[in-house]
């Protein structure tokens, strides 16, 4: 390899970090010019102090819309929580006024105006302990293993109507409870008393979990639609960060624009200008190092390509000279090959006279 490749490749390495520097040094004087107070701005000075703040105001409204859409989202979840505990709340409270109302039904099954749906749980109770009657029939010995599966599959279809019938028994009985509570002061003595005003009061409170739930869904689903206009917020975020990430970089390009304008026209010695004109300095003795080592490489290319162009012509005029001689051999062959039928000839046409 041309060792003089090897510096190049040096050489640019620097050059590159040179630049880097040079990029530094010129958006931080950039940025302390625009930064600073403007005191009888030019109208450059004034024309790139406007975009700057230009750039500025859009970064900080895209910066604020990235925060009021991560409150919202957060909020989302804040309501998702409050939400499910509110319906977990519910869901306890319907429970224990299952359980109420069914015992309250047990407590006054006997009150005339249960009569009707006294007879119907009577039933009903009836039905179970047939089924449960039926079970025990069914428990015996286990000689004859498919008489015993037969019993257990009758066993477990009993118990099934068990069920089902007993979850009927329980709504009838928390029907019962529930007219009985709906009549203001009928139920106030024995086992019964404070039963209804309990279930009043559980009644409200599920009321106004249900109100609460609501509201919170609403709220929720208002910003769910603000945020699902932008495709969601995950979406919308990166979408302002990348808008925010271009801000930046023209930001970036306008400190070191600014730079090199000031740079070009001041006349002083300060320690940024200085370290600036000092790095320009450096970097342009690398271009010229790189550019001379380049056209050296380049000469002794061109020196190689012309003496590679000279061997191939003095190979082309050996080759010519090698044809015309071979020419000359062909043409005196030709000479005598056409010397020779002009004498033979006559002795053709004699032979046939």
């Amino acid at each position: 390899m041309d060792e003089r490749r090897k510096i190049i490749g040096e050489y640019e390495a620097k050059r590159r970090d040179g630049l880097h520097t040079l990029d530094l040094l010129l958006e931080n004087f950039g940025r302390s010019i625009l930064e600073g107070a403007a005191e009888a701005a030019e109208p450059k000075e004034e024309e790139f102090r406007l975009e700057y703040r230009r750039l500025q105001e859009d970064l900080k409204e895209n910066a604020a819309r990235i925060s009021s859409i991560e409150a919202e989202a957060d909020r989302i979840k804040t309501l998702d929580e409050d939400i499910r505990s509110l319906e977990a709340e519910k869901r306890d409270l319907n429970v224990k006024q299952d359980e109420m109302l069914c015992r309250l039904g047990r407590l006054v099954r006997s009150s005339p105006r249960m009569e009707e749906k006294n007879e119907e749980a009577r039933l009903l109770e009836e039905k179970i302990e047939a089924f449960k009657a039926k079970i025990q029939d069914t428990e015996g010995s286990r000689s004859n293993i498919f008489v015993w599966i037969g019993r257990n599959a009758q066993a477990l279809l009993f118990q099934l109507r068990i069920r089902k019938s007993q979850e009927r028994l329980d709504r009838l009985f928390a029907a019962m409870g529930e007219a009985y509570a709906a009549v203001p002061g009928e139920a106030a003595d024995g086992e019964t008393a404070g039963i209804p005003e309990e279930l009043d009061s559980l009644k409200k409170r599920i009321t106004v979990l249900d109100e609460e739930a609501e509201r919170l869904r609403g709220e929720r689903h208002s910003l769910q639609v603000i945020l699902g206009e932008s495709g969601g917020p995950v979406r919308h975020i990166a979408g302002l960060e990348k808008h925010i990430e271009g801000r930046k970089q023209e930001l970036t390009e306008l400190y070191k624009n600014c730079a090199r304008y000031f740079a070009g026209k001041s006349t002083s010695a300060g320690e940024p200008l200085e370290k600036i004109r000092l790095q320009e300095g450096i970097i342009r003795e690398l271009d010229g190092n790189i550019e001379s080592l380049r056209a050296s490489i380049e000469i002794d290319e061109k020196k190689a390509e012309i003496a590679s162009l000279k061997r191939a012509i003095e190979d082309r005029k050996n080759r010519i000279e090698e044809y015309n001689k071979a020419i000359e051999d062909f043409e005196g062959r030709i000479g005598t090959a056409e010397k020779r039928i002009g004498e033979l000839i006559p002795l053709v046409e004699r032979k046939n006279t």
